[in-house]
Parts: structure tokens; C-alpha cells; sequence
């Protein structure tokens, strides 16, 4: 036999209290009244406990740093020509930005009608390391055993540098090379092939590699000159296996780069 109880039929008491207790509110004498103020004063004093214990839980993390990468730049700037003033004037203007940018190391080889110079750029502080007697006669920086020397000299101070820039300049001609030589316009080496400067570049890598053990390539190849951008200067470069990029312009370019 079941025993059938009909829900809520001996909470009647119970219910009676509850029904009939009076209403949470202000008048309520066992409950504490707060005025406005110090309710907001309240909920502000909760959040700020909570949010302190929030903090001491998280792990805390280091604030981030940015790191500027080491770039090294090797200027070949080859005055021998009707540039020679101009030439001058980007080697002074490079290394007084390089005074300013402790982030950038050169290796400049200058070499003009009237001068031959070379200096590196190291931290700020520029230290010549060669420079010619007046009218002294400079080599001809139009042949290309002479820029695979810069190209192994410069990788010889800042192989391990994290961006690596190769900067020439001087006259452009396009297909037919660059560096024209007014010094030097009676023999065969009055300008450098496009294949040339590809070798030069090539050869001075691999010199590097052979001496140090170290693998070395060239970030960008700047060619501060005319008319280098073309299929023949991409040939060289991509046979030279030791570029990566290379600026150019396929146009004739004014004073300053």
C-alpha cells in the first residue's frame, strides 16, 4: 500500500511564516542601510580587492623590448669619372647620418681622380684606414678583382653582422655595366660588365667563406646608379648565389641617388 501525501500538506506552518515575514528593505531593522555613497564607496572597495588579487595570480610578464638589427653597409663609390664631386658629397653625407645611427657599421672604399680613400664606420666613430698622397695613383676601381677585394674586405669586419648591404655607386649604363673610368678610358677595364660586378661579388663571398669557414650573403645590393634595373643585372645577381634582394632603377637617376 502507498501512502499518497499531497505536496506542502504539513509545511503549513512553514509556509505561513514565510509568506507573512516583512519585505527586505530599508525600514527592515536587521539589515544594515547604507546611503548611496558609501554603497558606490563599497562596490569601488570590491573591485579594487578583486582585481588586486587578480594581478597576483597572473604570472607576470616582461614589458617588451624592440631590438634594432646590427646592418652593415659596404659603400663602393667610384669617383674616377665626371662624378667625382658627387661622389664625395654622398660619402660625406653617409657618414654624417652614420654619426647619428649607432645601428648602421660602413665600410666605405672612395677612390676619385685626385684621391683614394678607405674608412669604416664603426658604432658612430669613423676610423680611416687608408688615404692616398695627392694625385697618388689610386687603383682602378672599374675592374672587378678590385670590387671582389672590397666585397672580402668588408665581409673580413662585418661578416657576422645580421643585415649585410652592398651599396655601388657611380655612373650606370645599363646592359654594357657600370663604373665608367675617365683615368683609365685607354684600356679594356674603362667600365665593368654586368657579368663582371655579378663574379665580383661572387668571388669575394666565396674568398670569405674559404678563409673564416663562415657562410656569407648579401641582404640587398643597392645600386646607386642609371639604368641597372634590368634582366642582365637579375642574371648576374641570381648567378652570383650571394644576394638575396637588389634595388635598382631602370631609369636615369639625379645628383644624390
Amino acid at each position: 500500500m502507498f501512502n499518497i501525501q499531497k505536496l506542502g500538506s504539513n509545511l503549513g506552518d512553514q509556509n505561513e511564516q514565510i509568506f507573512n515575514a516583512p519585505p527586505l528593505n530599508k525600514n527592515n531593522n536587521n539589515l544594515p542601510v547604507l546611503a548611496d555613497d558609501q554603497v558606490e564607496k563599497t562596490k569601488e572597495e570590491s573591485l579594487q580587492k578583486s582585481l588586486k588579487i587578480l594581478k597576483a595570480e597572473l604570472p607576470q610578464e616582461e614589458p617588451v623590448k624592440f631590438v634594432i638589427p646590427k646592418v652593415a653597409v659596404g659603400v663602393y663609390s667610384q669617383g674616377q669619372n665626371d662624378l667625382e664631386v658627387v661622389e664625395k658629397r654622398i660619402v660625406a653625407q653617409f657618414l654624417d647620418e652614420q654619426a647619428k645611427k649607432k645601428s648602421i657599421d660602413a665600410f666605405i672604399q672612395m677612390g676619385t681622380r685626385t684621391d683614394y680613400k678607405i674608412l669604416t664606420c664603426k658604432d658612430g666613430k669613423i676610423i680611416p684606414l687608408f688615404q692616398s698622397y695627392p694625385n697618388e695613383p689610386s687603383p682602378n676601381m672599374s675592374k672587378p678583382e678590385v670590387l671582389a677585394n672590397f666585397v672580402y674586405s668588408f665581409l673580413a669586419l662585418y661578416g657576422d653582422a645580421p643585415i649585410k648591404v652592398l651599396d655601388l655607386s657611380n655612373h650606370g649604363g645599363g646592359d654594357m655595366g657600370a663604373f665608367s673610368n675617365d683615368i683609365f678610358s685607354d684600356k679594356t677595364e674603362a667600365m665593368m660588365t654586368v657579368d663582371g660586378i655579378g663574379k665580383a661579388i661572387k668571388k669575394g663571398v666565396e674568398l670569405y667563406e674559404a678563409k673564416t669557414g663562415k657562410k656569407a650573403k648579401f641582404d640587398l645590393v643597392i645600386f646607386d646608379q642609371c639604368l641597372m634595373s634590368n634582366l642582365s643585372v637579375t642574371e648576374a645577381m641570381t648567378n652570383s648565389e650571394a644576394v638575396n634582394y637588389y634595388l635598382a632603377s631602370p631609369e636615369v637617376t639625379f645628383g644624390i641617388g
